[in-house]
């Protein structure tokens, strides 16, 4: 309890005194948390390109897993202390958001910045997977209301797909493996800066939460739609950064394997582990007009994976209008 209030920006800056400190305050902490999450990112994609030269595993895979449960840590920390604090819809409304922004802004971003190729093992499996959970969500929460036992079914479908991933471990990538050998040279301590990074990660993301929250509350938006939106962009800021970061790189298995992961990691993980802890219940009226969206977001980011065998600057255009679109479609619908 007393760590959480030592990490509570909001706390520190309200009292200052006067609210206008808050309001100057904010941006900075805002841009130097953003700095340090690059910093855990980069550390992150370098070490764990590493460890997979070393142990022979397809970077597909450590995109999938290793890289997308660490970049979900903000979304994971974030949704269940909301849901511990009796706000489901900031919850959930956090993990369809992040998955929205993360398939929208950010791989549309990063296919915008280098043209990603994609495989046939990410559609018909990963992308299958997460095109499966999120009707499964759809039908859940037609009434806006996520029960325990709907939730169990996301812890569930979350250990058979780690399971699976661990069993097809070996799967080959799409990327050549032209990299230099110091480059690709394991290091002594990749394991414990694997670890630093996400220790940055989940740092540097809790203050990008903390500061985009309060100045979302000043302006009187709805629980999920602070949820959907601002909480949702600032916790998906590792994800931006490491996909980028690895796109920049020339790395598209880890790029788009990072994105749909961390999206299936939040689905299955954020909604299985946080509901079947807590009673989530009823969320906002219009958090099921929001599932719409997500719905139809993956379905076009599938559809844009399978044609071509690549998501092309046109196509990751295309998707950053439509996260745009839905953000400030969720932002007018959460006004209060």
């Amino acid at each position: 309890m007393h760590m959480l209030e030592f990490l509570d920006v909001n706390k520190h800056i309200w009292n200052l005194g006067d609210p206008i400190y808050a309001y100057l305050f904010y941006p900075v902490v805002f841009a130097a948390s953003v700095y340090i999450v690059v910093k855990g990112a980069t550390i992150t994609i370098d070490s764990a390109c590493r460890i997979a030269n070393k142990f022979g595993i397809s970077e597909i895979i450590i995109g999938l897993t290793l890289v997308s449960l660490g970049t979900s840590l903000p979304e994971i920390a974030i949704s269940f202390m909301a849901a511990a604090k009796h706000a489901p819809s900031i919850s959930i409304g956090n993990a369809v958001g992040s998955n929205m922004f993360n398939l929208g802004f950010i791989l549309g971003l990063s296919a915008f910045l280098r043209p990603l190729k994609t495989s046939r093992i990410l559609v018909y499996r990963d992308g299958m997977v997460l095109l499966s959970i999120t009707l499964v969500l759809l039908i859940f929460m037609r009434d806006n209301f996520l029960a325990r036992w709907e939730s169990a079914i996301f812890l569930v479908g979350f250990v058979i797909y780690i399971a699976v991933l661990i069993i097809q471990r070996n799967i080959p990538s799409n990327e050549s493996q032209e990299v230099s050998a110091e480059e690709s040279a394991p290091k002594k301590w990749d394991s414990l800066l694997i670890i630093l990074g996400f220790a940055i990660l989940a740092i540097g993301s809790h203050y990008v939460v903390g500061s985009a929250k309060g100045l979302a509350k000043s302006i009187g938006l709805s629980d999920w739609a602070i949820g959907v939106t601002i909480v949702a962009a600032g916790t998906s800021v590792p994800e931006m950064v490491t996909s980028l970061v690895a796109a920049r790189k020339g790395k598209a298995d880890i790029a788009i394997g990072n994105l749909v992961g961390s999206d299936i990691f939040n689905q299955l993980g954020i909604m299985g582990v946080c509901g079947s802890v807590f009673f989530l219940g009823k969320m906002d009226d219009h958090a099921f007009y929001s599932v719409i969206s997500l719905v139809g977001m993956v379905t076009i980011v599938v559809f844009f994976m399978r044609s071509g065998w690549k998501i092309g600057r046109l196509e990751g255009a295309v998707l950053v209008l439509i996260a745009m679109g839905r953000m400030i479609w969720d932002v007018m619908q959460g006004i209060q």
